[in-house]
């Protein structure tokens, strides 16, 4: 019944136990800016999101089968007016590489994953002005970051940080910085 909305831009239905066949349905509707799926049932997220070409919010969080989300899609990388990526609360121990050719992205949210590495692809986002990849297990700071230029917050808390490199002073637009434990 939903899919009958055809005008609709924004739909949130957290905790509502979708599975994969759930959200291929939302694919149809196109006019969709916002998609907010989080603890859900989603392992991986089906092919077809590559046709809601408006979508500019993506969050993803705290999904799939005990909380993992597993895989994304090929086609994500379709979604070009996508600026608000959040994959927070899942187990990525590696992030797919798909992530950075969304080179529109404003935000990026991998926070409480099982990350020890931002990968150096992160550099390919340079419209990127936050990044939040706290309650990782993040021991090196990534040096990537510098070519962010755009870059106003930085949140690398509760990871296993022990040096902050001078390098970082070379972010002139970063307002706000957290390294805290």
């Amino acid at each position: 019944w939903i899919t009958e909305l055809e005008k609709l831009e924004v739909l949130r239905v957290p905790g509502n136990k979708l599975k994969e066949q759930d959200v291929k349905k939302i694919y149809s509707l196109e006019s969709l800016e916002e998609l907010v799926v989080p603890g859900n049932q989603l392992t991986k997220l089906p092919e077809g999101i590559g046709k809601l070409k408006n979508l500019k919010v993506l969050n993803l969080q705290y999904n799939g089968v005990d909380s993992i989300l597993l895989q994304l899609p090929e086609d994500l990388t379709k979604l070009d007016s996508l600026k608000i990526l959040d994959l927070s609360w899942n187990q990525f121990q590696t992030l797919p590489n798909m992530i950075f050719e969304l080179r529109g992205l404003n935000a990026l949210d991998i926070s409480r994953n099982a990350l020890e590495e931002i990968p150096g692809s992160i550099h390919n986002l340079k419209k990127l002005t936050r990044l939040r990849a706290s309650n990782n297990s993040i021991r090196v700071f990534p040096q990537q970051i510098l070519s962010l230029r755009k870059l106003q917050s930085l949140n690398l808390s509760k990871n296993q940080i022990k040096e902050i490199p001078g390098w970082i002073l070379e972010l002139e637009n970063l307002e706000v910085l957290d390294l805290s434990y």
